[in-house]
């Protein structure tokens, strides 16, 4: 009988990876034909904070994963893309309204908002009284909303607010 042998990534080697595709997708060189796009401003938003935790797992809250991630990328941007202007919507553990992010963006005129999440594969079995993780369950989500979009982005902002 063979067992399954899987090495998982600590903390801190899967935050790292987490922030390099950030920043290898964020800045990677392109030159669209029609002009050249620089960035100026960079808005990072790390997700929930304050009493939203966001998900659970064991002892680490997503609100947390979320702002060091966001704080180590910013630094990131900011050492080594000095003409980069970075805008945060928290340095801290406080709640910031999903609208109030928003307009921390547009009121520093960004030209990319980054928000930062950190999803779960796994859920609390409450009967059993543990967690159970779907151990195949790996990689990174990203998702974009361009300004062809910006109705329907402003319908999924009405909701998310609603929701909280």
């Amino acid at each position: 009988m063979a067992i399954k042998s899987r090495k998982l990534l600590s903390r801190k080697s899967f935050a790292r990876i987490i922030l390099f595709s950030i920043v290898l997708l964020t800045f990677s060189s392109f030159d669209p034909p029609a002009k050249h796009y620089a960035l100026t401003r960079v808005c990072i938003d790390a997700g929930h904070g304050g009493h939203d935790t966001g998900c659970l797992g064991g002892k680490i809250r997503e609100k947390d994963v979320a702002l060091g991630i966001a704080l180590k990328l910013g630094k990131y941007i900011e050492d080594h893309f000095p003409e980069v202007k970075v805008i945060y919507t928290r340095k801290t553990d406080v709640f910031v309204e999903l609208h109030e992010r928003a307009e921390i963006a547009n009121n520093a005129k960004a030209d990319l908002f980054i928000c930062i999440h950190c999803n779960s594969a796994c859920y609390r079995d409450k009967q059993k009284r543990k967690d159970i993780c779907n151990e195949e369950t790996n990689g990174v989500e990203t998702w974009v909303m361009g300004l062809h979009k910006s109705e329907a982005n402003l319908e999924v902002s009405k909701r998310r607010s609603e929701e909280h």
